[in-house]
C-alpha cells in the first residue's frame, strides 16, 4: 500500500492532471526546458524524475532525447505511457535510493515541480551527481518561501499543508549548499510565478540548471 500522501493525491487526480496544469497556467516545463536547452542534443539519455503524465518531459521528447521516467504514482504513469514519449518508464517511490540505474547513466536528469514535495534533498542530489556524467546537466525547480518566513539562517525549508499534503518550500542557501557539496555548479537560475489556481494569487518558484564538473575541474 502506498503510504506517502502526495503519491496518493496524484493516483487520485491522474485523469484530471493535464486538464487542471493547463487551466492553471502550469508553466514549470516551459521555464526548465528552455534553460536547459543549449546543452542538449538529439540522442542524449535523460532521467525525468517524478515524471508524472509527462509534461515536463514532452519537450525533451521532441527535442529528440531519449526520456527514462521514474514516477511513484501508477495512474500518472499509466497516462505517460500512452503518449509514447519515454523509451522506458519505471514506478519507484524516489525517497528510495539508490534509483534503479547504474553510474554515468545519464547524460542530464530532471527534477520539474516535484522537489516541494521532499522536505530532504540531500539523497535526490546525491542520486543526481552519481547518475549523471560530466558535463551533463541538473535540472530542477523549487518553491521559494514567503520574504517574511525567514526565521533561521541555518533552516532548510519551510512547510504548508495542502489539500492533506505538505508541500516544502525550501531556502536557496540549502540548495547552494547542495550543489557544492555534490560536485555541481549553477549554470543558470531563474525566478517565476505559478499560478495557485485563484485569480491573482501566485507562488514563486526557482529553476535551476547545474553542470556536473569532472574530477578534474573539481579539484581545479
Amino acid at each position: 500500500m502506498k503510504t506517502d500522501p502526495s503519491i496518493q493525491v496524484h493516483d487520485q487526480t491522474a485523469l484530471d492532471y493535464d486538464r487542471l496544469a493547463s487551466e492553471y497556467g502550469y508553466n514549470f516545463p516551459d521555464a526548465l526546458f528552455g534553460l536547459c536547452f543549449e546543452y542538449l542534443q538529439p540522442g542524449q539519455r535523460i532521467l525525468d524524475t517524478g515524471i508524472g503524465t509527462g509534461l515536463s518531459a514532452l519537450p525533451f521528447s521532441r527535442a529528440g532525447l531519449d526520456v527514462y521516467g521514474l514516477d511513484g504514482s501508477t495512474e500518472m504513469l499509466n497516462i505517460c505511457r500512452k503518449k509514447n514519449i519515454a523509451v522506458q518508464l519505471k514506478e519507484w517511490d524516489l525517497r528510495t535510493v539508490p534509483w534503479p540505474y547504474p553510474d554515468r547513466f545519464f547524460n542530464h536528469v530532471v527534477a520539474c515541480g516535484l522537489f516541494h514535495f521532499f522536505p530532504d534533498l540531500e539523497p535526490t542530489f546525491r542520486e543526481a551527481a552519481r547518475l549523471v556524467k560530466p558535463q551533463g546537466i541538473f535540472a530542477f525547480t523549487i518553491k521559494a518561501p514567503e520574504p517574511e518566513s525567514k526565521s533561521g539562517i541555518d533552516q532548510k525549508f519551510i512547510t504548508t499543508t495542502i489539500d492533506g499534503v505538505q508541500i516544502f518550500s525550501h531556502y536557496e542557501s540549502y540548495i547552494h549548499e547542495l550543489i557544492a557539496g555534490t560536485g555541481f555548479k549553477i549554470s543558470k537560475a531563474l525566478k517565476f510565478l505559478q499560478s495557485r489556481g485563484i485569480q491573482g494569487q501566485y507562488d514563486t518558484y526557482t529553476a535551476f540548471v547545474c553542470r556536473r564538473l569532472s574530477a578534474a575541474d573539481e579539484h581545479a
